[in-house]
């Protein structure tokens, strides 16, 4: 298992921004927006108010490598949650 900060420095490591990927490989991927959108803004603003709860922005998505080219592209099995 490899964190942020280890695949930030991977792709540091590479010339064309680019992680190579292997069949076997297992791809987890968990995103939160920590910034808040004028949207929200808004939101807050009005339902600050009254009281009421706004949402988040968030994500995950995980797939796994199936099947591996030399140079192409991966054929990944993908289960969005």
């Amino acid at each position: 298992m490899e964190y942020t900060t280890q695949i930030e420095e991977k792709f540091e490591e590479t010339d064309d921004g680019i992680i190579r990927l292997k069949e076997g490989d297992y791809i987890q991927i968990d995103v939160k927006n920590v910034n808040q959108t004028i949207h929200q803004m808004i939101q807050n603003s009005l339902y600050g108010i009254s009281g009421g709860k706004v949402g988040t922005i968030s994500g995950q998505h995980t797939a796994l490598v199936v099947e591996s080219t030399d140079g192409g592209f991966l054929r990944i099995v993908e289960q969005d949650t």
